[in-house]
């Protein structure tokens, strides 16, 4: 009796075991082929920029988490996250005084020039940090480019246990 319980238990072991590399195949294929190709930014009609590494199209998560393999890379990022931010809060600052002094202009309320160049001044300092903040994420992606092809005198290993596009798991990188 004892002896059919241990072959069950071998053969439960063995599946489970078939069914954990089965799947950190799959991880280690779609990681070593998303690392070795440089990201394109290729811009289309209408102002949509495209970023793309190989054939596939990257969305803007997808993107930081490609980027994330480089230090320097980051930083642009940070830099990037910043622009926008205070990009957003002026916009938003100046869209609401443009949008008072002309809600109190047509109401037939005292004109206050003081409300309507605020709003001007924050949705100018709005565009200029957009126009900032893609040339940061730009820089990033070009140092990215740089960083990731450039021939080195030794291969490195490096193993990192943690989050991947599939999952938690382990990365081989070389």
């Amino acid at each position: 009796m004892p002896n059919t319980k241990f072959r069950m238990m071998k053969k439960l072991l063995i599946l489970l075991n078939t069914i954990l590399v089965m799947f950190n195949c799959t991880a280690q294929e779609s990681d070593t082929a998303s690392v070795s190709t440089s990201i394109k930014i290729q811009k289309q009609q209408g102002g949509r920029t495209l970023y793309l590494q190989g054939n596939n199209e990257l969305s803007k998560k997808e993107l930081l988490y490609v980027l994330e393999d480089s230090p320097s890379a980051m930083e642009e990022l940070r830099y990037y996250e910043l622009a926008r931010g205070v990009g957003f809060v002026t916009g938003a600052a100046g869209g609401f005084c443009i949008g008072w002094y002309w809600g109190g202009y047509i109401m037939g309320k005292r004109y206050n020039p003081t409300l309507l160049g605020v709003g001007v001044a924050g949705a100018l300092t709005s565009i200029l940090c957009e126009f900032a903040a893609r040339k940061n994420l730009h820089n990033a992606i070009n140092i990215y480019n740089n960083e990731t092809h450039k021939p080195t005198g030794s291969n490195t290993l490096q193993l990192n246990f943690g989050f991947s596009e599939q999952g938690l798991g382990l990365n081989l990188k070389f």
